[in-house]
């Protein structure tokens, strides 16, 4: 059998997303994300994912990874956001 063509996005074995969480920073120190970059809101977020990446969840192609970089405070986002797009939430790394 030949080699696969990996088409943008469709022929990687493993998804690693870093969205821009709405993550900011309070208190004296300002530490949150906005500082460093643009946040978008999880609606905001959910529909860029869909879009940029025409995510149609194939285990042939995928191989059924994805890591999601998600803050505590928006666990529950990131979770529901895994399976719009198609995945099962599993475990979680620290």
């Amino acid at each position: 059998m030949g080699k696969k063509n990996l088409s943008l996005f469709g022929g990687y074995k493993c998804i690693l997303a870093d969205p821009p969480w709405p993550e900011r920073g309070g208190g004296k120190i300002k530490r949150g994300a906005d500082r460093h970059y643009d946040l978008m809101n999880v609606d905001e977020i959910s529909s860029l994912m869909k879009e940029l990446l025409s995510w149609r969840f194939h285990p042939e192609t995928c191989g059924s990874h994805m890591w999601l970089w998600v803050t505590n405070n928006f666990l529950k986002q990131g979770i529901l956001l895994m399976e719009e797009l198609g995945f099962r939430y599993v475990t979680n790394a620290v």
